[in-house]
């Protein structure tokens, strides 16, 4: 497995286990190909999950566009909580 693949698997943000899209939706080759394609081939493992992160947001936004609620309804709070988890990873990572 390409390092930069496994550093975004082993992430704790966005890696194995947190159910985000890059993690669900993407195999190993599939990430791979996505992110080069995107970052250019010299990426390195800090854009792999840089990339997650904003790929993550997106989908995100994308669910917000189209919620029927109050500010209390499911899919906010969800994006709540996501944006509570990347600014601890940020302060974390020291970003």
């Amino acid at each position: 497995m390409d390092a930069r693949i496994k550093a975004v698997r082993d992430n704790k943000l966005v890696g194995r286990g947190t159910c985000t899209y890059a993690n669900e939706c993407f195999s190993d080759e599939e990430l791979l190909a996505e992110i080069t394609c995107s970052k250019g081939p010299d990426f390195t493992e800090k854009d792999a999950i840089d990339w997650c992160i904003w790929l993550q947001d997106l989908k995100m936004d994308q669910m917000l566009g189209c919620r029927f609620g109050d500010d209390s309804d499911d899919e906010l709070n969800v994006y709540r909580e996501w944006r509570d988890q990347c600014e601890a990873y940020e302060a974390e990572q020291g970003a």
